[in-house]
């Protein structure tokens, strides 16, 4: 493996593939702060004459407006649960007189206030938006008393995964080594805010935590352990499913809605 707190080229490839389509949901300023690439300057155009074009020039969301058309007609009807989904997921519904009932992880999903169907249709803009894929990783509860702690589900975007190694397990490929990019706001003692670089590697059943130093930029570990299921026991598998909407290999994929975007730069310009 090369620096494991590098992008591969393959993880870099996808990035830049899907830098015009972040940047046109993202809107004008992030379209404006690309200028030289998106709306370059004419030959004979002064830099005062360019700054106040780009000034004047606002986006239409074209592309934004299509993502979102497309994520409300799959999700025009509530997810409905198998009957085969755990309690502990999906609850249990109360008695006929009111009593009993249980409200399950499905309405807080990835413990930010999120329900299932809410996770679900930001897995599916994430992959829209972003180079054709996208995952979504089982992560365990850090805080809080050891009976409290729960599972939670979280959309990790194509461009966190910096790298990645896999191998045939009972016949189909799996991830077996992973590294993700989870930059981390810190608060000092005085209450201000600094942003940390931090690295998470994950193996099948563990992972290792880095956190690149300000004062030399090495990398230093910070956190290590077991990676757990609800139930306590070891993952013998990496906890995180690939979402593709236009495969090219394995862990990759190409944006699937490239040209609709090309034709938004183009009005843009």
């Amino acid at each position: 493996m090369g620096d494991r707190f590098a992008r591969s080229a393959a993880a870099e490839k996808m990035r830049r593939s899907a830098l015009l389509q972040r940047d046109l949901v993202a809107g004008s300023d992030a379209m404006r702060a690309r200028a030289e690439e998106y709306s370059p300057r004419f030959d004979l155009e002064d830099p005062g004459s360019y700054a106040r074009r780009l000034a004047l020039t606002f986006l239409f969301s074209g592309f934004k407006l299509a993502v979102e058309g497309l994520v409300g007609r799959v999700f025009r009807r509530p997810v409905v649960l198998g009957k085969d989904v755990p309690a502990e997921i999906a609850g249990t519904e109360p008695e006929k007189d009111g009593a009993g009932g249980s409200v399950g992880w499905w309405e807080n999903l990835d413990l930010a206030g999120n329900a299932g169907d809410v996770v679900a249709q930001q897995l599916l803009t994430d992959g829209l938006v972003g180079p054709g894929l996208t995952h979504l990783l089982v992560d365990m509860q850090a805080d809080g008393p050891e009976s409290d702690r729960r599972p939670y589900w979280k959309v990790v975007a194509a461009e966190s995964v910096l790298w990645w190694r896999s191998a045939t397990v009972n016949g189909a490929e799996v991830p077996v080594e992973i590294g993700l990019d989870e930059p981390t706001t810190v608060h000092g003692d005085q209450g201000e805010e600094d942003t940390v670089a931090r690295v998470r590697i994950l193996y099948v059943g563990r992972f290792e935590l880095y956190e690149q130093r300000k004062s030399d930029s090495a990398w230093a570990l910070i956190a290590e352990g077991p990676m757990v299921t609800g139930s306590g026991e070891v993952w013998d598998e990496i906890p995180l499913r690939t979402y593709y909407l236009n495969r090219t290999g394995f862990m990759q994929a190409e944006p699937l809605r490239l040209p609709l975007a090309e034709k938004n730069l183009e009005h843009w310009q």
